[in-house]
């Protein structure tokens, strides 16, 4: 026989003929579902095992019909996802099981015959309780046709309006919650910034106060001494450091305990002392690895700020003629003074043949070679990249790219090192000391030639001495080697910032641009 399997659900196929009964879905997750939703204990379903329409919903039948069939033969069909979902265990009781009761009683006491068939009607229900008199209840029955959903029925229900408008509520709750999303999203962010921000000033307030040295509250004085520069032209580079912040530091690493003042305090201390790091690590509460850090990016960024930018092209000889002293009168057109350096480097250990090219004859060692130019008025305005010692100056002023700053009617002064007659452009001039070619003495007119030209020359070596001031240059040691290049010209850029080495060259030029 055919019957309902639910709990509580008395259908048969001969009692209630208007009912459709289901077999459980083949898919396995689907028929899970239908088993957990019967809610029967220690039960599995066996292939005869039958659900009634009863217990589905009008929705959860599909609304297609065969236009050849009689509305009474049309076969109803679950949707592939439908799910029991009325009358079930734990909700209302089958209101079907008091028809059938109250029928069943009502025969017996001879109240319905047994012809009757129960309608929608009103019947009273007699119960009857220990102790006390009889209550008459009155219960509703429903009929059969009321649970049984017709197709017309389903073709009324506007399934696809009710769909595009749940589309819509969807849409709009994924709106809201996409926008509050990147609001909490966005809030997160500004809170690990402002807790970053927040561990950062707390680290250097801490570091500050258990420095020994600090830049901010340093006199001129001490600034000059420290560093070489004026306090004035130390807090002119800070400033133009800080139009570049956040720096790419060079090991990666961001150093946000010490602010950008103390940072070039690390930088020109070691620059102007050599000092280990251990000990800059020491002043400034940070660890040499740090140190070594901010060196590295300070050297390049400062390297980028000031001689590329400043040092790239060489002046005039119009620009520099209100600067120039009287000592370079008769000589007014001379555009650069130059010369050549050399600086000890530490011997390579695996590079032999690099060992050879660097050794210098005139100092006996090792050396990387440097050509410096310096305007009349003492500024240096051309240092070129290193060469190994052993070059001869004439190839250094060859290869360095000197000579393609100068232009016809310029001057140049150099040192007797320097016979490059043949290696200047055309309508530049070269002057040089005279030479003895075999005499005993200089005539009264080139001996006073000579004391002229040294006169003007001397205003390179005053630059380059200032240069080898800076005690990092004392030895190019091998951690030094791959940014050499950089160290000097760098020193360079440092000797133009500090105090003019001709006195009145500042204040004649300020007279130039503000005449009276």
């Amino acid at each position: 026989m055919v019957h309902c399997v639910v709990f509580g659900c008395a259908a048969t196929h001969k009692r209630n003929p208007g009912r459709s009964f289901h077999q459980f879905p083949k898919d396995k997750k689907l028929e899970k579902m239908w088993i957990n939703r019967i809610n029967r204990k220690n039960w599995s379903p066996c292939p005869t095992s039958l659900v009634c329409s009863y217990h589905f919903r009008v929705e959860d039948y599909s609304r297609k019909r065969l236009s050849d069939v009689p509305d009474e033969f049309q076969k109803k069909r679950l949707k592939k996802d439908a799910v029991p979902s009325c009358n079930l265990r734990g909700e209302e009781r089958d209101t079907r099981i008091y028809q059938r009761k109250t029928c069943t009683s009502q025969r017996a006491s001879g109240t319905v015959t047994a012809d009757e068939k129960p309608s929608c009607s009103t019947v009273m229900v007699s119960s009857k309780s220990s102790g006390s008199s009889v209550n008459d209840s009155t219960i509703t029955i429903p009929s059969e046709e009321q649970y049984i959903p017709k197709q017309e029925e389903l073709e009324k229900i506007p399934q696809q309006e009710q769909l595009e408008k749940l589309k819509g509520e969807i849409a709009v709750a994924h709106s809201v919650i996409a926008a509050l999303v990147d609001k909490t999203r966005s809030q997160a962010q500004q809170l690990d910034q402002l807790k970053c921000d927040t561990e950062a000033t707390l680290l250097s307030m801490a570091a500050q106060s258990s420095r020994i040295l600090s830049a901010t509250n340093m006199t001129n004085a001490e600034v000059h001494n420290f560093t070489g520069l004026s306090k004035d032209i130390f807090e002119l580079i800070v400033k133009q450091i800080d139009r570049f912040q956040p720096l790419t530091y060079w090991t990666g690493k961001i150093v946000q305990s010490v602010s950008t003042s103390d940072q070039l305090l690390i930088m020109l201390l070691k620059m102007k002392f050599d000092l280990p790091s251990v000990f800059l690590a020491k002043l400034f509460n940070l660890s040499h690895t740090s140190i070594n850090n901010i060196f590295l990016t300070y050297l390049h960024v400062m390297h980028e700020l000031f001689f590329k930018e400043f040092l790239n092209q060489v002046p005039s000889v119009a620009k520099h003629l209100c600067t120039t002293p009287q000592k370079f009168h008769g000589i007014s057109n001379c555009r650069m003074i130059i010369d050549c350096t050399e600086f000890f480097i530490e011997t390579p250990r695996k590079d032999l043949e690099a060992a050879c090219s660097s050794f210098s004859n005139y100092k006996k060692r090792l050396t990387a070679k440097y050509l410096i130019g310096v305007a009349p008025n003492g500024a240096i305005t051309f240092i070129s990249d290193g060469y190994p010692g052993s070059t001869s100056d004439k190839m250094i002023t060859k290869l360095s790219g000197v000579l393609q700053h100068f232009q016809a009617g310029d001057l140049v002064l150099a040192d007797k090192g320097f016979v490059i007659h043949e290696l200047m452009p055309s309508g530049v001039s070269l002057n040089l000391p005279p030479f003895l070619a075999g005499k005993k003495q200089f005539t009264e007119n080139e001996a006073k030639f000579c004391k002229k030209i040294a006169s003007c020359r001397i205003h390179v070596e005053r630059a380059i001495e200032r240069i080898r001031n800076y005690k990092i240059l004392n030895l190019i040691t091998s951690t030094k080697r791959p940014f050499v290049d950089k160290l000097v010209q760098l020193c360079g850029v440092l000797v133009n910032l500090q105090s003019p080495t001709i006195q009145g060259v500042f204040e004649r030029y300020l007279e130039s641009n503000n005449p009276v």
